[in-house]
Formats: structure tokens, C-alpha cells, sequence
């Protein structure tokens, strides 16, 4: 260490050295199959054995180097020259394989053998099934389209690497060529846990423009017009009809007398009850929120609020659908130990005048969640919700009848499963079956 505190830089020849690691290193990971890797394996094992030149494994081990060169030779000659096309595109969801077919262009002079696409040194979260199909020979000027895909393990705006295009001729040994093609970051939003029906109340408050409840005895919706379609709507609300005459997708826009308007919270405090909350039950509330969007979606009853901690969000403002709006926002949503309950209330006493009932997903309860509730209940909206514990951290934790407990544990063994669709409020079940 310098006086200062500082590292001191490393010499020139340190510096050397580390780019000639890191290249080889790379080399290695990256342009050598499995099945070149046991060829070296297998030159290094008979170069072990080379005690006297009069021993067979001499012959194995020399045979073996001519081989490795030759064919190094032959790729770097047969390396091909392509241009690519295409992306994954920018929205998946974790566990979801985001499959897209690129164009490639032989851009060279000579024909591309054994032709591949792929993508090397992956970030962690990011997985691939490996190379596309194998295409035995593009002749140059000629196109061919290739179909890859990735599947994200976690949530989060994650780097996607450059598409490459290379060659395994001659024997599938080593890979061959330089031509990459950038891509866009992926936005994973969350796996959304299946909550089922959510039991909330709703008060006699009428909503104008707000979410229909279409399913109770005595009601109607009337018939007020078309709109532009926005992504990540219900498509059985598209105006085929008009759809035709417009040319641009439209949906059919309802209007109901007596409408609920529903918000959703999630506690975002990394600190509760004088514990951390662990890094598992806070993706595990994540998920449950995921899910709790998903049901009022498929209910078509919003949300229209949604509060991450003490920050609001207008759905309805964002220019997409609400339910595209709130899974951007969970994507990326972090532990914020500087939170207190106090400060969600502070955010949320102005849009409860505007509220039927109030979604929570908590990740501890206590005397301030109590007061909270309290609240909620005392400005006409029907507050309940989820509590998502940690392993072990359940106990002695009461919460009211209206909040539901789910153990974390229980979120992380659903992955992969769903279905969604139904959605209770008061007497009503409004969804999908």
C-alpha cells in the first residue's frame, strides 16, 4: 500500500502478464468445446508419459499436438464472416425463455462450414441451452435465419453478451470467428406467486372511470366507446370490428355506475421489528406482489395505486398498462432500510379518500402495522393483505384475519407453477376459471 492508503500500481511486467492470463483464460472459455478441452486434457495426461521416445504413448502424445494444430490451422483459415440480426427483445420474466431467430449474412469470401450462433461468459442469472442448430455450410452472400434463446433465473435489468456467430469445422474442436451482434438489456420482472382469490371488502364507494366489477347481481356496464389498444391489456377486450376498419388494434371501453377502486402496498423496509429482513423473504414478497397484480389484472379491477414503500406510483400515468407499469417497478425494487411505517402512511393518508380496498404485502406485523390498518379502516377502505415470513421467523407473529401468511419457503417451492384468474371482492368473484 502507498502512504496515501492508495494500491500501488503494478509494475509493467505484472501488467503484462495479467492480460496474457485473462486472454488465454478467456481463449480457453470461449473458443474451446468440451470436446477440444479432452483433447488437451488428453495431449497434457501422455506428455506426463513421455518418460523415453521408445514408449508407445510418445507417438499418442505427438499425434495428438499435430492433430490440436492442424485443426487450429484449418479454422483460423475457414474463420467466417457474418452479419446478425435481431434481439431478444426487452421484457421477460424470470423462468421464462425468451426465444428469437436471427439473420445471418455470410459476409466473406468463402463459404461458412458447420455455422453457429452463441453467446459466451454469461452473466449469473442468465442461462442458455448453448448454440442454435448447426448450419452444415452457408455459401457467401447467403442468408440463413438461427433461433436461440435465454432464460433468466432472477429479476432485475441484467446485461445480456453479444451474439456471436462462429464455426466448429473442422471436427467440432474449437470455435471460430469474431462477428458479434449486440443486444439490449433484458427487464425481468418477478415470478408471480399464485395468491388465489383475494378476500377484500369493498365499501359502498363509487368510483368514476375507475376498474368494473361486472359480476354482482343487479349491475350493468354500458357501452361508452373505442380506444387505442395499450400492451399487456386483456386481449378479450379488443374490438375485432373495429380493429379492421382502423387498421390499429382498439378495445371496447365499458362504464359501470358503481365501480371499486383497489391499491396495492408493498413494505419495502429492510429493517422490521428490530431484525433485518432476510434478502429470501423479501424476493418472496416480491413474488406475492407479482401475484396479487396478476389477480386484480385478470379481475380487470387495476390496480390503480401501488405503493413500493413510501414511494407512489401512478399506474393509470405511466403510458402502459397498469399491470406493465407495476411489474417494471418490481423488477427492479430493492430493501430500503431508511423506511419506516410512518413514512408509508404519510404517502398513503392522501389516496385513501380515493380507495375501496387496500392490498399489503408485509414482511413482519407489529403495533405499527396495527395503527396502519387502523387507519386505512377509519377513512372508509378496507385494508388486508399478506405477510411473507422468513424461515423461522413466523413465530409469535398474530396478524388479523384479513392478512394472509406465507412462508417463504412455500413461495420458493411454487416456482413454475400458476394459474391465475380470479379475484373476490365482498360476494363477488370476478376472473377467469
Amino acid at each position: 500500500m502507498s502512504p496515501a492508503g492508495r494500491p500501488r500500481p503494478r509494475g509493467f511486467f505484472t501488467q503484462i502478464l495479467t492480460r496474457i492470463f485473462v486472454g488465454l483464460w478467456r481463449e480457453w472459455r470461449d473458443d474451446v468445446t468440451p470436446a477440444g478441452k479432452s483433447l488437451v486434457y488428453g495431449i497434457t495426461l501422455s506428455g506426463f508419459g513421455c518418460v523415453t521416445l521408445t514408449m508407445p504413448i510418445y507417438q499418442l502424445f505427438c499425434a495428438l499436438i499435430v492433430t490440436l494444430v492442424c485443426v487450429a490451422g484449418v479454422a483460423s483459415a475457414f474463420r467466417p464472416r457474418a452479419e446478425i440480426g435481431g434481439d431478444f427483445g426487452t421484457r421477460a420474466s424470470v423462468g421464462g425463455a425468451q426465444r428469437c431467430r436471427f439473420t445471418v449474412r455470410n459476409i466473406g469470401w468463402l463459404p461458412a462450414y458447420d455455422l453457429c450462433i452463441g453467446q459466451t461468459g454469461l452473466p449469473a442469472g442468465l442461462s442458455t441451452p448453448g448454440h442454435s442448430a448447426r448450419v452444415p455450410e452457408l455459401k457467401p452472400r447467403a442468408t440463413v435465419e438461427l433461433s436461440l434463446s435465454v432464460t433468466p433465473g432472477r429479476r432485475g435489468l441484467i446485461d445480456v453478451p453479444p451474439v456471436r456467430a462462429f464455426s466448429l469445422f473442422p471436427f467440432g474442436l474449437l470455435r471460430s470467428g469474431w462477428s458479434f451482434h449486440e443486444v439490449p438489456p433484458l427487464l425481468v420482472y418477478p415470478e408471480p406467486f399464485p395468491v388465489g382469490p383475494l378476500p377484500i371488502v369493498g365499501g359502498g364507494r363509487s368510483q368514476v372511470g375507475g376498474p368494473m366489477i361486472s359480476a354482482r347481481s343487479g349491475e350493468s356496464l354500458e357501452y361508452v366507446g373505442n380506444r387505442d389498444y395499450v400492451p399487456g391489456e386483456p386481449i378479450g377486450r379488443l374490438d375485432v370490428k373495429a380493429w379492421a376498419r382502423t387498421g390499429r388494434p382498439v378495445v371496447k371501453e365499458f362504464h359501470s355506475e358503481q365501480t371499486a377502486t383497489v391499491g396495492v402496498m408493498m413494505s419495502t423496509a429492510g429493517r422490521s421489528g428490530g431484525r433485518r429482513v432476510t434478502d429470501d423473504a423479501f424476493e418472496a414478497a416480491v413474488s406475492v406482489t407479482a401475484g396479487v397484480i396478476e389477480e386484480l389484472t385478470a379481475a380487470q379491477l387495476g390496480p390503480d395505486t401501488f405503493l413500493l414503500g413510501a414511494t407512489a406510483i401512478d399506474l393509470r400515468a405511466a403510458g402502459v398498462a397498469p399491470r406493465e407499469a407495476a411489474l417494471e417497478r418490481l423488477a427492479v425494487v430493492e430493501p430500503d432500510r431508511g423506511v419506516t411505517i410512518d413514512d408509508m402512511l404519510e404517502t398513503l393518508e392522501p389516496r385513501l379518500s380515493q380507495l375501496s380496498a387496500l392490498v399489503c404485502v408485509l414482511t413482519d406485523w407489529d403495533a405499527a402495522w396495527t395503527r396502519l390498518f387502523d387507519r386505512v379502516s377509519s377513512r372508509g377502505c378496507t385494508p388486508g393483505g399478506f405477510l411473507v415470513v422468513g424461515d423461522g421467523d413466523g413465530a409469535g407473529i398474530e396478524p388479523p384475519h384479513s392478512v394472509r401468511t406465507i412462508p417463504a419457503r412455500t413461495v420458493r417451492e411454487s416456482r413454475g407453477r400458476q394459474p391465475f384468474g380470479s379475484a373476490t371482492v365482498g360476494s363477488a368473484t370476478v376472473g377467469g376459471a
